[in-house]
């Protein structure tokens, strides 16, 4: 158990290497939505539960391993009280790590049914990840799909959780009135464009990382275009539609690493 724990923090101290460790599952074939899953054999089946969104909320905080005594950082979605049905499965697949070379790995699934069993929401995730949970999280992002007999994976749009959009509510709109408070938020300002830019670059540096996997490069830019658009979005919300500016200078350095290395643009 302490070995474990001991190579879960050394991990998360180096997060380039964890991601080119997801990576390479990406080039074996094991992108979100290339696996497929039986959906008429689940591993378990809960019924008048609603999945644990504060668990979710807060994945990146959860002391591992969870459950104790799992063998994994992340062994499970816990569910409450509600009024839903869950069914959770295991996807096995092989892939190739950095350590290990090929071998064998497992998402977890977990999908939330209502009574006419139209699937309500999603969550994929990979079992054996060792760095932030949240980077290795994905959520249903289509709508209208049901569970019936032939239903592909790819038919939920799986896509990976921004994880900024993790944890407690939206941050509250901000607006000065006072000057001794105009000067308390000019510094909070200054402090959140350093923040949304770092997060910024730890998007381009996911994109070279699965640039370097493999993954083709027109997808790569549009993805993280997208998560970069949605953290301007986060931030402009904070600040009454005037929050630091973020895509247009992340974008110009993700066209820069592009040009430099003469990936392929959409």
């Amino acid at each position: 158990m302490e070995n474990r724990l001991n190579r879960i923090n050394r991990l998360r101290i180096q997060p380039i290497a964890a991601f080119l460790f997801f990576c390479l599952l990406l080039t074996a074939g094991c992108a979100p939505v290339s696996k497929e899953v039986d959906f008429s054999q689940p591993l378990k089946v809960l019924h008048n539960v609603d999945l644990d969104y504060s668990f979710i909320n807060n994945i990146d905080q959860i002391t591992p391993p969870y459950p104790a005594g799992s063998k994994y950082q992340i062994g499970d979605i816990p569910t409450v009280k509600g009024k839903y049905s869950v069914h959770k499965y295991i996807i096995e697949y092989l892939g190739r790590s950095a350590e290990k070379g090929e071998a064998k790995f497992h998402d977890l699934l977990v999908i939330k049914l209502d009574n006419s069993n139209k699937i309500v929401d999603a969550y994929k995730y990979t079992l054996e990840w060792a760095d932030s949970p949240s980077l290795a999280l994905y959520r249903m992002a289509n709508k209208d799909v049901f569970l019936k007999p032939g239903l592909k994976l790819e038919a939920l749009g799986l896509t990976r959780v921004v994880p900024e959009k993790l944890g407690p509510k939206a941050p509250e709109q901000r607006l000065a009135t006072l000057p001794g408070e105009k000067k308390r938020l000019g510094d909070e300002f200054t402090a959140d464009e350093k923040a949304y830019l770092e997060k910024a670059d730890k998007e381009i540096e996911y994109a070279q990382a699965r640039i370097r996997a493999g993954e083709l490069t027109q997808s790569v830019y549009q993805s993280t275009k997208k998560t970069l658009s949605e953290l301007q979005a986060q931030a402009d919300f904070a600040w009454k539609g005037h929050g630091p500016e973020i895509l247009k200078p992340a974008l110009k350095k993700l066209d820069r690493i592009y040009q430099q290395n003469r990936y392929r643009l959409p």
